[in-house]
């Protein structure tokens, strides 16, 4: 069953659930998992968003609504179906009616269509004789309705598809490729068997046609219409070798979608990962010794015994959940920063550092050269998110906003410390739709495959990840990693940005 207010379709689970998300102002972004036991499903560590293709069509078609006869004309009916032909004296006598009674109901079947009346004798016809089911002995009669629907349908896996509100983000996500342009080229012809075929969530999306269950009866006319975009999340679990591979497994409202129509929604999502995959380099060690740099503050060993040299993600992070000073404000994760719960890890963190000390500084992000980084709709919800635990408010461009409030955004966003970020090479199109709403400077690094992530949470917090490509085989890059509230650990993160913005700035 389709919601019409469903504007994704998830591979793998999908489910929103307020309770697990990050405590963000409007829309919450939390999933719920719905996990099975640990043995049976591997770990989720990351979720990317695509943009999935669709088209409008304009649906002209008719419906049937069965209607139950008057009584009278039922049991007309039934007499002459069980005992054939009848003449009209036989009629009156059977029912006792009066000779203008029995013409009356005759008047009624015939303009109906019902029976064949001549020469004092009366008999179905094969319109009244349509009217009983094979086997039955109670007629029925069909009452025809014209219905003119906007529907819309995905041109990979062909679901039918609500057209929803994107925002500024979500329209700056890439979209899957159709793979096989048939049904794309066919255009309307091949809509009456995709309309049949997803009838039942188009019925119950239509308040019209849900509340009666009326059944479809015949298409009339097809017209095509806009394209648009519907949104689409791959999740990404470890699999037995603990490398991130995409989940494929459809859940929600389309369980039960046949595994065949998924399959060029699979192949699209595969061509455009395995062009973003890669394995391990020499080069990714030196990204490692960053990474142990900067978190030596929230060990209790000596980060040279804590972490080892490059290894499986799930390997790395059990030494990490082993030799991180949770006392002292620290915590380790495995799995992207953007799912819920490693977000609502960091916003307790901010919480925590805020609670300790003045927090005056900016937002400061450094950002990984890893695939797909930030292809989600959690992204924006993040930087949202840390914003608002420094009472700071943006402009999110909402038209409908008053002038005075407009004002005070303006206002408080001019006071707000910035959001400053560093890169290597150019921004990916969602990433920059992420940071529009925000004051904000970028800085571009002459450094390359950069595999660290720092985001810096003012004075209060900071994440540092790694993101490890697998040992062997090519899969996504999986993010291990220390959220902290420590003042040391914040100072050595803070400190490695300001070196990377003096050396940026002194490049020729």
């Amino acid at each position: 069953m389709t919601n019409p207010d469903k504007k994704r379709k998830t591979l793998t689970l999908g489910k929103r659930k307020a309770d697990t998300s990050i405590h963000l102002r409007g829309e919450s972004r939390g999933f719920d998992t719905n996990e099975k036991p640990q043995d049976q499903e591997p770990p989720l560590v990351g979720t990317i968003d695509f943009l999935l293709p669709c088209r409008d069509y304009v649906v002209d078609f008719k419906v049937a609504d069965t209607k139950r006869l008057s009584i009278t004309l039922e049991y007309l009916l039934r007499l002459l179906k069980l005992l054939g032909r009848l003449t009209e004296e036989e009629l009156a006598e059977f029912f006792n009616y009066s000779r203008k009674e029995l013409e009356f109901v005759l008047s009624e079947a015939k303009e109906r269509d019902y029976v064949a009346w001549r020469n004092g004798e009366v008999e179905l016809n094969n319109v009244g004789r349509a009217l009983f089911s094979s086997g039955q002995n109670i007629p029925f009669s069909l009452e025809l309705q014209s219905f003119s629907k906007r529907v819309g349908f995905d041109l990979l896996s062909l679901g039918f598809e609500h057209r929803g509100h994107l925002s500024y983000f979500e329209r700056s996500l890439p979209e899957l490729e159709v793979m096989h342009t048939s049904f794309v080229e066919g255009g309307s012809k091949d809509i009456p068997a995709v309309f049949r075929k997803n009838y039942f969530d188009i019925m119950i999306s239509d308040s019209r046609l849900e509340r009666e269950r009326k059944g479809l009866y015949s298409i009339d006319k097809i017209s095509s219409g806009d394209r648009f975009s519907a949104l689409v999340t791959v999740n990404i679990r470890l699999d037995e070798r603990g490398v991130g591979q995409p989940d494929y497994s459809l859940a929600g409202p389309r369980a039960d979608q046949d595994a065949a129509s998924r399959n060029e929604i699979f192949e699209s999502v595969s061509s455009f990962l395995g062009r973003q995959c890669r394995t391990k380099r020499e080069t990714d060690q030196v990204s490692l010794d960053l990474f142990k740099a900067l978190i030596e503050g929230a060990l209790t060993t000596p980060r040279s015994q804590a972490v080892g040299k490059l290894q499986s993600p799930k390997s790395m992070a059990q030494e990490l959940l082993d030799a991180v000073n949770s006392a002292e404000g620290n915590s380790a994760f495995i799995g992207s920063p953007f799912l819920p719960e490693i977000g609502t890890q960091l916003i307790a963190a901010i919480r925590d550092g805020q609670s300790k000390r003045q927090c005056t500084s900016n937002v400061a992000w450094l950002l990984p050269n890893a695939p797909a980084w930030g292809m989600t709709a959690n992204l924006p919800s993040l930087i949202e998110g840390v914003f608002e635990e420094f009472s700071f408010l943006t402009d999110d461009g909402t038209i409908e906003a008053s002038q005075e409030e407009q004002a005070l955004k303006s206002e408080r966003a001019a006071s707000s410390p910035a959001l400053e970020w560093f890169y290597s090479g150019s921004l990916e199109r969602h990433t920059e739709a992420a940071f529009a709403p925000y004051k904000k400077v970028g800085h571009e690094l002459s450094i390359s495959n950069n595999l660290v992530e720092v985001l810096v949470c003012s004075d209060a917090a900071v994440l540092i990840a790694i993101h490890l490509p697998p040992t062997r085989g090519s899969a996504m890059l999986t993010p291990v990693g220390v959220i902290s509230s420590s003042e040391k650990v914040v100072n050595l993160a803070r400190q490695y940005l300001i070196q990377l913005q003096a050396q940026t700035a002194g490049t020729p």
